[in-house]
């Protein structure tokens, strides 16, 4: 479609277009409004061997070979129940408020606790890294070589001061962004059908009034 067609097709349906807009932002800015805050709190930790005679070339590819694995078991329902006593939240709330995840071929995991109270995200977070420290020791036996594996934190969980969330102003926006897009393509769309199916234009028929010739006029 060239450029002066598009601009066509939106003037000629520009009411259509703001209504999609002002909707759009009404809807984001409700849903903004509706939504409870959510504050992250975040702890990056490495998984270490202490205490080991391996050299350290097979010590990190088993240590990377078994990121995976420790990962699964940071979102256990063991590991969840061990939170879950150390905090007292439950582990439904546990569920949907922890992730722990580890970049392919590092040793680094991050752990991310969600909640509406900041204090809150903070205190799971720190007690999914406490959890997880024990899981990742429990496996020790495993090690090529012995030694203990532990997770040295390199970035401790703190209390979040700012929402991770999205602000009414930018649910509005986004609402905004997608009515625009949604009533252009509406525009476009009804341009091209009554493009395609004009209405048939009808001439009124001719007529051709007369008057019969009478007897006295002939």
């Amino acid at each position: 479609m060239d450029p002066e067609t598009l601009i066509i097709a939106l003037r000629k349906n520009a009411v259509l277009v703001v209504m999609h807009v002002v909707l759009g932002t009404i809807i984001g800015t409700v849903f903004g409004l509706l939504t409870p805050a959510q504050y992250t709190s975040t702890a990056n930790a490495n998984l270490g061997v202490e205490n080991s005679e391996a050299n350290l070339p097979n010590t990190f590819n088993y240590l990377t070979s078994i990121m995976p694995t420790l990962v699964e078991i940071g979102t256990s329902e063991s590991t969840f129940a061990e939170v879950s006593k150390n905090t007292g939240i439950s582990q439904d709330e546990l569920r949907k408020s922890v992730s722990v995840t580890s970049k392919t071929g590092t040793t680094l995991v991050e752990i991310r606790a969600t909640s509406t109270d900041p204090q809150r995200a903070h205190r799971i977070a720190e007690a999914e890294l406490t959890a997880l420290d024990s899981v990742a020791r429990g496996q020790s036996y495993l090690v090529p070589g012995g030694g203990d594996l532990t997770l040295a934190v390199d970035n401790p969980p703190r209390t979040p001061t700012s929402p991770s969330s999205l602000s009414a102003l930018s649910t509005a926006l986004i609402g905004a962004a997608i009515g625009l897009a949604a009533g252009a393509v509406m525009a476009i769309l009804l341009y091209f059908l009554s493009q395609k199916n004009p209405q048939d234009k009808v001439e009124d028929p001719l007529l051709i009034i007369g008057r019969r010739r009478s007897r006295e006029d002939a």
